[in-house]
């Protein structure tokens, strides 16, 4: 028989552990990529263009965000009809979200590609607004 008794001790805390959680949970390649990327375009360009590629990237993140929400909530019915051999079912929730999937990716292609200035306008426009009011508080 095992001793379930609750037995309290000194908190123990491994800084390495947290360290690589804390490093490995956010995505090293996209923090890399975004800092290499800016570092270029502000040699070549103006900040409008740091400005643009953050506008693009976080439609991408949007995007990616709601297909794969919109692919996990969809799970649960592909294992259903796939182990109850539904494969009519199955060929039509496949056909269902690969034509939503190519729907939004080419709804975001056309809204960036002729939208993306009046975006990046407000992004900016927001930022410098954003950056006086911090001034003017601090």
């Amino acid at each position: 028989m095992q001793n379930l008794n609750l037995k309290i001790s000194k908190i123990y805390i491994n800084l390495n552990l947290i360290k690589n959680i804390v490093l490995n949970g956010s995505s090293t390649f996209s923090s890399v990529f975004m800092i290499v990327a800016n570092a270029i375009l502000l040699e070549i360009s103006t900040e409008n263009s740091v400005a643009i590629l953050s506008v693009l990237m976080s439609a991408e993140f949007f995007a990616s965000s709601f297909i794969m929400g919109m692919c996990g909530g969809i799970l649960p019915l592909f294992s259903y009809h796939f182990a109850a051999k539904n494969m009519r079912t199955f060929k039509g929730l496949l056909k269902i979200i690969f034509l939503s999937t190519a729907l939004m990716i080419f709804g975001l292609v056309f809204l960036c590609e002729y939208f993306l200035e009046k975006i990046a306008n407000k992004v900016l426009n927001l930022s410098i607004n954003l950056h006086i009011l911090i001034i003017i508080l601090f």
